[in-house]
Protein backbone atom coordinates (compact mmCIF):
# COMPACT_ATOMS: atom_id res chain seq x y z
CA UNK A 1 0.00 0.00 0.00
CA UNK A 2 2.68 2.23 1.07
CA UNK A 3 4.89 1.67 -2.09
CA UNK A 4 1.66 2.25 -4.37
CA UNK A 5 1.23 5.80 -2.52
CA UNK A 6 4.49 6.19 -3.32
CA UNK A 7 4.74 5.42 -6.69
CA UNK A 8 1.16 7.69 -7.54
CA UNK A 9 3.49 10.74 -5.71
CA UNK A 10 6.59 10.54 -7.89
CA UNK A 11 3.99 9.81 -11.05
CA UNK A 12 2.19 13.46 -10.25
CA UNK A 13 5.28 14.60 -9.37
CA UNK A 14 6.87 14.31 -12.38
CA UNK A 15 4.11 15.55 -14.55
CA UNK A 16 4.74 19.37 -12.51
CA UNK A 17 8.24 21.25 -12.61
CA UNK A 18 9.00 23.48 -9.79
CA UNK A 19 10.20 27.00 -11.11
CA UNK A 20 13.37 27.44 -8.50
CA UNK A 21 13.95 31.35 -9.61
CA UNK A 22 10.76 32.75 -9.35
CA UNK A 23 9.57 34.43 -6.22
CA UNK A 24 7.04 31.79 -5.24
CA UNK A 25 8.65 29.05 -5.43
CA UNK A 26 6.03 26.26 -5.09
CA UNK A 27 4.67 27.64 -8.69
CA UNK A 28 4.33 24.85 -11.11
CA UNK A 29 5.69 25.53 -14.65
CA UNK A 30 3.19 24.97 -17.30
CA UNK A 31 5.80 24.24 -20.27
CA UNK A 32 7.42 20.61 -18.87
CA UNK A 33 10.89 19.46 -18.22
CA UNK A 34 11.53 20.29 -22.22
CA UNK A 35 11.91 23.76 -21.92
CA UNK A 36 14.04 26.43 -20.42
CA UNK A 37 12.81 27.68 -17.32
CA UNK A 38 12.14 31.45 -15.76
CA UNK A 39 13.57 32.78 -13.12
CA UNK A 40 14.20 36.14 -11.23
CA UNK A 41 12.11 39.23 -12.28
CA UNK A 42 11.50 37.90 -15.62
CA UNK A 43 9.82 34.39 -14.23
CA UNK A 44 8.05 35.87 -11.79
CA UNK A 45 5.83 38.79 -14.45
CA UNK A 46 5.65 35.36 -16.38
CA UNK A 47 3.15 34.05 -13.81
CA UNK A 48 1.31 37.12 -13.83
CA UNK A 49 -2.17 36.94 -15.23
CA UNK A 50 -2.41 37.31 -18.82
CA UNK A 51 1.29 37.11 -19.40
CA UNK A 52 2.70 33.53 -20.09
CA UNK A 53 -0.71 32.46 -21.79
CA UNK A 54 0.40 35.30 -23.98
CA UNK A 55 4.19 34.55 -24.47
CA UNK A 56 3.73 30.73 -24.52
CA UNK A 57 6.65 28.93 -23.30
CA UNK A 58 10.79 30.06 -23.56
CA UNK A 59 12.76 28.93 -26.16
CA UNK A 60 15.87 29.43 -24.19
CA UNK A 61 17.51 30.68 -20.87
CA UNK A 62 17.65 34.39 -20.06
CA UNK A 63 20.49 36.24 -21.61
CA UNK A 64 22.44 39.49 -21.21
CA UNK A 65 20.78 41.97 -23.58
CA UNK A 66 20.52 45.52 -24.72
CA UNK A 67 22.22 48.11 -21.92
CA UNK A 68 23.14 45.47 -19.25
CA UNK A 69 19.57 44.32 -19.28
CA UNK A 70 18.48 41.19 -19.41
CA UNK A 71 16.17 39.16 -21.97
CA UNK A 72 14.12 36.27 -22.86
CA UNK A 73 12.72 34.59 -25.89
CA UNK A 74 9.27 32.33 -25.91
CA UNK A 75 7.28 30.73 -28.63
CA UNK A 76 5.33 33.66 -28.86
CA UNK A 77 6.78 36.41 -28.30
CA UNK A 78 9.68 38.53 -25.61
CA UNK A 79 10.46 39.61 -22.40
CA UNK A 80 12.42 42.44 -21.65
CA UNK A 81 13.96 43.24 -17.70
CA UNK A 82 15.55 46.60 -17.62
CA UNK A 83 17.50 46.47 -14.27
CA UNK A 84 17.29 49.99 -13.32
CA UNK A 85 13.64 49.63 -12.28
CA UNK A 86 13.99 46.29 -11.92
CA UNK A 87 10.98 45.13 -13.88
CA UNK A 88 9.98 43.07 -16.51
CA UNK A 89 7.91 43.97 -19.55
CA UNK A 90 6.27 41.70 -22.39
CA UNK A 91 6.10 41.99 -26.24
CA UNK A 92 3.96 39.59 -28.22
CA UNK A 93 1.68 39.30 -31.31
CA UNK A 94 1.43 41.70 -34.19
CA UNK A 95 2.97 44.56 -31.94
CA UNK A 96 5.98 42.26 -31.24
CA UNK A 97 6.66 41.05 -34.49
CA UNK A 98 6.62 44.70 -35.52
CA UNK A 99 9.05 45.80 -32.67
CA UNK A 100 11.20 43.07 -33.84
CA UNK A 101 11.69 42.64 -37.80
CA UNK A 102 10.36 45.73 -38.77
CA UNK A 103 11.59 48.29 -36.17
CA UNK A 104 14.76 46.63 -35.03
CA UNK A 105 13.78 45.50 -31.98
CA UNK A 106 16.29 46.46 -28.70
CA UNK A 107 18.63 48.07 -30.91
CA UNK A 108 16.26 49.85 -33.08
CA UNK A 109 14.52 53.50 -32.86
CA UNK A 110 12.28 52.86 -30.71
CA UNK A 111 14.08 51.27 -28.03
CA UNK A 112 13.34 48.64 -25.38
CA UNK A 113 9.91 48.19 -24.03
CA UNK A 114 8.12 50.17 -21.15
CA UNK A 115 5.46 49.00 -20.67
CA UNK A 116 3.06 45.53 -21.26
CA UNK A 117 0.63 45.38 -23.86
CA UNK A 118 -2.67 47.16 -23.04
CA UNK A 119 -5.98 48.79 -24.11
CA UNK A 120 -5.59 51.83 -25.03
CA UNK A 121 -7.78 55.05 -27.09
CA UNK A 122 -5.94 56.66 -29.95
CA UNK A 123 -6.93 58.52 -32.81
CA UNK A 124 -10.93 57.87 -32.01
CA UNK A 125 -10.43 53.66 -31.53
CA UNK A 126 -9.77 51.62 -28.88
CA UNK A 127 -6.55 49.39 -29.68
CA UNK A 128 -3.92 47.46 -27.96
CA UNK A 129 -0.23 49.03 -26.94
CA UNK A 130 2.87 48.69 -26.32
CA UNK A 131 5.29 51.67 -25.11
CA UNK A 132 9.16 51.80 -25.36
CA UNK A 133 11.74 53.97 -24.33
CA UNK A 134 11.29 56.11 -27.66
CA UNK A 135 7.83 55.84 -28.68
CA UNK A 136 5.13 53.25 -29.06
CA UNK A 137 3.28 50.55 -31.42
CA UNK A 138 -0.64 50.35 -31.48
CA UNK A 139 -2.76 48.03 -32.92
CA UNK A 140 -5.75 48.13 -34.51
CA UNK A 141 -7.90 44.44 -33.73
CA UNK A 142 -10.43 45.93 -36.09
CA UNK A 143 -8.63 46.69 -39.19
CA UNK A 144 -6.19 44.55 -38.04
CA UNK A 145 -3.58 47.90 -38.58
CA UNK A 146 -0.32 48.45 -36.77
CA UNK A 147 1.06 52.21 -36.22
CA UNK A 148 4.23 52.72 -34.84
CA UNK A 149 5.62 56.76 -33.68
CA UNK A 150 8.71 57.51 -32.07
CA UNK A 151 8.80 60.38 -29.47
CA UNK A 152 9.82 62.52 -32.15
CA UNK A 153 6.31 62.34 -34.45
CA UNK A 154 8.36 60.05 -37.19
CA UNK A 155 6.70 56.89 -38.22
CA UNK A 156 10.19 54.41 -38.20
CA UNK A 157 8.72 51.67 -39.04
Amino acid sequence: MLIAALAALLTLSSALVVNPGAAHAATTYPCGTAWPGVYGTIGAHYYDPGIGEGLGCPTNWEYDGWGGNREQDFQGGFMHWEGSINRAFATWGEIGRLWRTRCGGLNGRLGPPTSDEHDAYWNGRYVRKSNFQNGWIAWDKEYHTLTAADRWGNYPC
